[in-house]
Order: structure tokens, then C-alpha cells, then sequence
């Protein structure tokens, strides 16, 4: 027997579980897609605003070229001024501050270990204390007298050209100890997560281990995936990725002079840049958005000089390796370890190779490569030299 919604009391239906459940799910139903349009239109602005035209915005989000006119000339304005009236609003009335003291008894908790985390009081277990670091009194975070200026050793010779595992060892530390500190630096570098619970980071107390600029110089040197891989002339605050203005003037002027017809090894001796920074830059897709399509496409258009080219073909050498490991592929071709790593790190940029899941993962090609040599004619007897029929 059916029931009519009707002639449920009010009070019973509100407190029905399916309906708080069909309540929530709505809810983050439109939260998230209240988020999903926000990050649209914060790509559309990223690209309008480093110089692409709308039809250029279209191709790149396949969007529909009108909708991303009227985002550009009407939604945008409106929103931008919109969201940003509304955050000083609730800043005005203290909401933030309200967030931070409404939190659950286990978030509480966490804040109060944060809390302590940044004034330099280590609230976890003694057994699981970063490395390099040791604790005080009162779990207080010190620096181990030996282990400390051990790491630092190991960082200093990272940034002189030391493969990581070797540095490692040499300094008695594990390697993929050395790897998961560079992927995530954030405490070594004095920092600790924000005990607000916004997300980014905040200063510590603890004694910094790894200076910013060091760690920079060793991103340049190595070809990782930090906190998610950073190209040159981006930076990291917090979780987002900022383009640095200093940095982004140095790409431009690479592809200005490159449009001149300039061969690598001058561009990189005007800009006081490596001649293997600036071939990467050239090469690296990621930048088309700083300089603009048009710019892009005229430098790719230079001839290759003779130096450029040995690059090219050790990437089509490598490529004729594949399936294989790195290591493998260094005794076939003869090259260093950190001349392999970045020619695999620009294929697979180009989304031509990626690597197998775990430490010894093979690289495999992702594109065929098409042989490009001629068939050899096969020598046709000459009829002179036919036998003739008697």
C-alpha cells in the first residue's frame, strides 16, 4: 500500500535518513559543479590573458568558439569582480576565523598537532622522525650532529652533477630516502602544513636543511616529478604552480632569438643560460602558453644546427632501443646517465614514450616509428644475359 507524501508530518520527513542522503548528494552535486565552471573559466583566463585568441581558447578546451567569447567579454568580468567582492566581504565579517573554530574534536586534534608541529615540537612518534633531524627535550626538533650535515652533503653533491644514488650511499643514507625528500621538501625546508587547514604551507621553527635556492639548482639538474613536475620559469606556492616573471622574460627572449634565426649556443650565452636549458626550452610544449602560438611556431620552424641535430638523432637512437631500461639504453648508446634521463624526459613530454610502473620499469614507445629507408632494389638480370632458346 502506497503512502502519499503528503501526509507524512514534516517534522518525520526532514529527520528520514533518505532524505538527508538525497539532501547531501545534491549538495555536492552542485558544489562540484559550481567548482568544475569556476576552474573553466580559470583556464580560459590563463590562456586569454598569456596572449592566445579565442579560437585558439577553443581548440585547446574544445569549447565552442561563441561560448568562449561570451565568457571572455561578459561572464569573466562579472565573476571575477563578483568572487572577489564576496571574499572581502567574508573576511570583513570574520567567516574565515568562524571556519577555523567550528572544526570536529579529531580536527581539533590534528590542528593542535600542527600547532605544535610549527613551533618546532614534534608531535608524533619518536620512531618516525625525518631524516637528518633528532629530538630534544620535550620531543623538541633538533638537528642529529651527524646525519644533519651528512644530507647536506649528499644535496651540495646533487647540485655538483652526483647521481642521487651515489651521493646517498656516500653519505650512508638510503636512496630512495634522498627521492622522497626531493619529491617533497616542504620540512627541510622549514616549512609545515597549515594548522588552519587551508591547505600551502607555513614556517616552522626547526632548522632549515635545504635552502630554496639549493633545491631550485637541483630541479635543474635532475629531470624529476617534484610535488608534480615544475618546467623552468615555474614555481610552486603551496599546491599551485606560479609562473615566475623574471623567469618567464628569459623563455620569451630564448624564443624571440630563436625566431632570428639564432643557433642554441649563442641564445644560451646572451641569457648566461646552458646550452641544455635553452635546447629544453625550445623543445618543451609547456611553454607555447607563455609565448603564444605564433611565436612558437616560428621558432620551430629554424634549421637545426650540426649540434642540434647529434641531439635529434641520439633521441631517434633511443627511440630504436625501446622496449628497454635506462640502463640498457646507456650501454647501447654510450651516453651518460643525465644525458639519457633528459632526452627520455623530452620524449615522454612529447608523449612519445612513458615508463613502466615501479624502479626498474622499461621505457615503451608510445608512437611507432615509421622506417623511414628505402627498399633495396632487387638486381634485375640484364636481357643480354638471358639464355636463348636453341
Amino acid at each position: 500500500m502506497s503512502t502519499d507524501l503528503a501526509e507524512i508530518p514534516a517534522k518525520e520527513l526532514t529527520e528520514n535518513v533518505n532524505h538527508h542522503k538525497l539532501t547531501e548528494d545534491d549538495n555536492r552535486t552542485a558544489s562540484r559543479d559550481i567548482i568544475q565552471r569556476l576552474k573553466r573559466y580559470s583556464d580560459i583566463a590563463k590562456l586569454w590573458v598569456n596572449g592566445e585568441a579565442g579560437k585558439e581558447i577553443a581548440e585547446r578546451l574544445r569549447m565552442d568558439k561563441a561560448k568562449v567569447s561570451t565568457a571572455i567579454n561578459h561572464e569573466l568580468p562579472v565573476i571575477a569582480f563578483a568572487a572577489r567582492d564576496f571574499l572581502r566581504e567574508l573576511e570583513g565579517i570574520g567567516y574565515f576565523s568562524k571556519v577555523s573554530n567550528v572544526k570536529s574534536v579529531s580536527g581539533r586534534g590534528t590542528r593542535t598537532k600542527l600547532e605544535s608541529l610549527r613551533g618546532g615540537i614534534w608531535p608524533y612518534s619518536g620512531k618516525v622522525v625525518p631524516k637528518g633531524y633528532m629530538l630534544g627535550d620535550g620531543n623538541k626538533i633538533l638537528v642529529d650532529p651527524q646525519k644533519g650535515p651528512a644530507l647536506q652533503r649528499v644535496f651540495t653533491g646533487i647540485m655538483a652533477g652526483d647521481i642521487i644514488g651515489l651521493a646517498a650511499k656516500r653519505q650512508g643514507f638510503e636512496p630512495d630516502d634522498v627521492y622522497r625528500i626531493l619529491r617533497n621538501p616542504r620540512f627541510w625546508m622549514g616549512e609545515v602544513p597549515d594548522p588552519q587547514g587551508f591547505g600551502g604551507y607555513v614556517p616552522g621553527k626547526h632548522k632549515v636543511l635545504l635552502d630554496a635556492a639549493s633545491w631550485k639548482k637541483i630541479q635543474e639538474k635532475r629531470p624529476g616529478r617534484p610535488l608534480g613536475h615544475l618546467a623552468y620559469g615555474f614555481d610552486r606556492k603551496g599546491r599551485e604552480e606560479q609562473l615566475d616573471s623574471e623567469k618567464a622574460d628569459k623563455i620569451r627572449r630564448v624564443f624571440q632569438e630563436r625566431s632570428k634565426r639564432k643557433p642554441v649556443e649563442e641564445i644560451a650565452a646572451n641569457l648566461s643560460l646552458t646550452y641544455s636549458l635553452v635546447y629544453r626550452i625550445l623543445r618543451n610544449p609547456a611553454y607555447k602558453k607563455i609565448v603564444g602560438a605564433k611565436l612558437w611556431d616560428e621558432s620551430q620552424k629554424v634549421h637545426l644546427s650540426s649540434k642540434e641535430r647529434i641531439g635529434t638523432r641520439n633521441e631517434v637512437t633511443i627511440l630504436s632501443l625501446l622496449p628497454a631500461s635506462t640502463g640498457e639504453i646507456m650501454g647501447k648508446t654510450g651516453l651518460s646517465w643525465l644525458a639519457v634521463w633528459q632526452h627520455l624526459d623530452r620524449l615522454r613530454k612529447q608523449g612519445k614514450v612513458d615508463r613502466e610502473p615501479g624502479p626498474r620499469g622499461k621505457w615503451q614507445p608510445l608512437i611507432i616509428p615509421i622506417n623511414r629507408q628505402k627498399p633495396k632494389r632487387q638486381k634485375q638480370p640484364s636481357a643480354l644475359a638471358q639464355p636463348t632458346a636453341s
